[in-house]
């Protein structure tokens, strides 16, 4: 597709110079209700490493993830959501006919080509059955050393004391608890590589099953059948896996772990037999409430004020054009992230995100979904839209100030203005955003501020398709410029359009926005449009208040699947 051609046009900026190592660390299942330093659990369990982490870099309160592991892994590792990466559910490695196409821009990819990049530990982006134990590696980088996918996947008598581990392609078996294993080669990764480097570290804890760690580990005395008492071996798990992560800082010689950032991060949220009150197991791994998907995300090192927190919204796809941006590299491809450097040295800064989506669905892929869950929330509010067992659309509203666990839905009483836009506002953003549409930005503003222009609709043949323009001057002219992906030659390319009728080849539809500035479009998708064709979008309209007498809404382009 040629929008990354666009984009490197358009989203120009200068990267940070800088060349830190990165070492990314990824919890599997754990929420921010079992790491201590977020304080919103009144028995979060032991983890002193980590919150020292904490105490001494940046932790973000409000990040999300999705509710489950592939799908999240899929989002740091390509800077998009699911329904761009076909990767809404776990990846179940043995028989599964779906993986991460290996030919997305990763962000081992992305990387200056000064970078060593290794992946350990947890991978579960691939399949057995499609690129089997090469997958990191074609997607960039140098090497892997861990386990494939979830254990006991495909081995139904793995245990974490004996598992299926990729030794850099070569197939084999790990007699090491696995939470120790991936810091083993963590250490010789970090003691061995030349500088600088980025280190992908995912441990499988404190995932299913939960086999009682060696007793070294952690403090506390398990007994009897792990099914029996979870949330104490869940714990230890989780102890165990800080007693390593300070085992793998303290073997970083002190002039390398000087220009470490370090980045700790869960995938989803805790699973729900390890949730307990005042969480709600069935609001835990794999829903899209805060207990599936608020996950804790702290980052340390050169140029992160130290103690401090943000309350900015983020999402894990946030952490590719972080790492790039650390790294000097090039994040153009991740095109649904935003980068936290700016919050770096101004945690108190404004959210760099007005809000913030996550989904899950089934099957994995781009073909019809039996399921489909997403969510999205602004500062206070959050929006579910979920497809039911009939097939009918539920929507449910939350206000997350004053019902943080989400247990009362709003949409079943009666809403005030302030509800009802937020309910309005936010399913429209999932309809538009949880389909094959992207907001490019690049308005200009007029009357009422920058004009907004959303579209939904899948882009099959015969899909209804929908085009919104809001918040425009009312009762005004305004000019719908069409661009095509053969258009390269013209001003259409890229979305990039001026207000000049004598000049612009191509389609534009000429309406008037109503007394509220609103214009809607439906129409009907034609039938044999190849799958990849982009098109591209842009309202100008006629305001006296714009600068050049037009105002322009944000740019959207939409691909067929």
């Amino acid at each position: 597709m040629r929008s990354a051609a666009f984009l490197a046009i358009v989203l120009f900026a200068v990267p940070v110079a800088a060349q830190n190592n990165v070492l990314l660390i990824i919890a599997d299942d754990m929420g921010v209700d079992r790491l201590a330093a977020y304080g919103e659990h009144v028995d979060p369990g032991n983890t002193p490493v980590l919150d020292q982490l904490a105490a001494n870099g940046m932790l973000f309160r409000n990040a999300w993830a999705n509710p489950v592991c592939s799908a999240s892994r899929a989002a740091i590792l390509t800077g998009q959501h699911s329904f761009r990466t076909g990767v809404g559910r776990g990846i179940g490695y043995y028989g599964e006919t779906y993986e991460l196409d290996v030919d997305t821009p990763s962000l081992a990819d992305a990387l200056p080509g000064s970078y060593a990049s290794v992946a350990l530990g947890k991978w579960h982006i691939g399949s057995l059955s499609i690129s089997a134990l090469d997958h990191p590696t074609l997607m960039g980088f140098d090497s892997h050393y861990g386990a494939p996918a979830t254990i006991p996947t495909p081995h139904p008598f793995e245990t974490y004391f004996n598992f299926y581990k990729n030794d850099n392609g070569t197939p084999g078996w790990s007699t090491t608890y696995a939470t120790t294993d991936t810091v083993d080669d963590a250490i010789t990764q970090v003691t061995t590589l030349p500088e600088p480097w980025f280190l992908w570290t995912a441990f499988n804890a404190p995932h299913n099953p939960w086999h009682a760690p060696p007793s070294g580990l952690h403090s506390f005395n398990l007994t009897g059948l792990p099914e029996n008492s979870i949330v104490d071996h869940v714990k230890a798990s989780i102890e165990a896996m800080d007693t390593e992560i300070g085992r793998l800082i303290a073997a970083m010689d002190p002039g390398v772990a000087a220009n470490t950032v370090i980045i700790f991060v869960g995938d989803n949220g805790t699973d729900r037999p390890a949730s307990t009150a005042p969480f709600i197991p069935t609001h835990a791994k794999s829903t899209v409430y805060e207990g599936g998907i608020n996950v804790p995300l702290i980052v340390q090192g050169p140029g992160v004020m130290g103690g401090t927190e943000s309350d900015g919204l983020v999402h894990i796809v946030d952490l590719f054009r972080t790492v790039t941006d650390i790294a000097g590299g090039d994040g153009e491809a991740a095109v649904d992230s935003v980068s936290l450097v700016p919050y770096f040295n101004d945690p108190t800064r404004e959210s760099l995100r007005t809000w913030v989506y996550a989904d899950i669905f089934e099957p994995n892929g781009f073909g019809p979904k039996t399921s489909w869950d997403r969510a999205a929330r602004n500062e206070r509010h959050k929006v579910i839209v979920r497809v039911d067992e009939f097939g009918d659309t539920v929507e449910e509203l939350y206000d997350l100030d004053l019902d943080p666990f989400e247990t009362t839905d709003l949409t079943v009483g009666v809403l005030t203005t302030e509800e009802q836009n937020a309910l309005d506002d936010l399913s429209f953003k999932i309809e538009s955003l949880g389909r094959a549409w992207t907001d490019l930005g690049f308005g200009l503003p007029g009357t009422n501020g920058v004009p907004q222009l959303l579209g939904s609709g899948d882009l099959v043949g015969g899909d209804i398709i929908r085009v919104k323009m809001r918040e425009a001057r009312g009762n005004a002219p305004a000019f719908l410029f069409l661009g095509l992906e053969p258009l390269y030659f013209s001003p259409f390319f890229g979305g990039t359009l001026v207000p000049d009728l004598t000049t612009l080849p191509g389609t534009i539809v000429i309406v008037q926005s109503n007394p509220f500035g609103i214009v809607n479009l439906a129409s009907l998708w034609p039938i044999g449009i190849p799958s990849g064709f982009e098109i591209y979008l842009q309202y100008w309209v006629q305001d006296i208040m714009a600068p050049h007498g037009y105002a322009g809404t944000n740019a959207v382009m939409a691909v067929t699947p």
